[in-house]
């Protein structure tokens, strides 16, 4: 049973997943290769003495397994962390609202897979912190257009468009949105009259 079974080392499928991997085994090749050396002299007879040096070697092998399991690893894992949350935590890339547009076009468009798109979107304005604006309307407005046109839920393109002029009822760009909203409703309601 191994010591950590929610450890990297027991999850890793190569040795590329876990560093610590590497030094585990230069600990195993000198340790416990130079302790089947000593038993091997000591019970050839050659050395006697070799076995309390196979004993010493062993429990070496041991407890340099438990630091490294038991220290060095969570330290890694800490400082792998600390490392990553420093390099999310620096400044959005400039152009990561237009490379989702592009990305939620193909989807919807070349691929057939507007839901997908849709989730995509929806997941880049939950995930960016301060969105812009304009961004916000660029992503609102493809979202609509996913939701009205691809896969026909009138109802969500209507609420992304009254969340757009509600969150934003400062900009130009609101009076285009209002009449966008007045449009849908009108083609919308009047379908469901006739």
């Amino acid at each position: 049973m191994p010591a950590l079974p929610n450890s990297p080392r027991q999850r890793a499928r190569s040795y590329d997943a876990d560093p610590l991997r590497y030094l585990r085994g230069v600990l195993a090749f000198f340790l416990v290769g130079g302790t089947l050396v000593a038993l091997i002299l000591a019970v050839t007879g050659l050395a006697p003495e070799a076995l309390l040096l196979a004993g010493v070697l062993w429990a070496l092998f041991g407890i340099l397994t438990g630091i490294v399991d038991f220290l060095l690893e969570p330290m890694a894992e800490f400082l792998g962390g600390l490392m990553a949350s420093i390099s999310s935590s620096g400044p959005e890339p400039a152009d990561r609202i237009g490379t989702a547009l592009q990305h939620a076009e193909e989807l919807a468009g070349p691929l057939d897979q507007p839901e997908a798109a849709a989730r995509e979107l929806e997941a880049v304005r939950r995930g960016v912190r301060k969105l812009d604006p304009q961004d916000d309307i660029r992503l609102g407005l493809a979202l609509a257009e996913l939701y009205e046109r691809q896969l026909e839920d009138p109802g969500r393109a209507l609420g992304e468009l009254r969340r757009l002029i509600d969150r934003h009822p400062h900009l130009r760009e609101t009076v285009r949105l209002r009449g966008l909203l007045a449009e849908l409703r009108a083609e919308h309601f009047s379908q469901s009259a006739t």
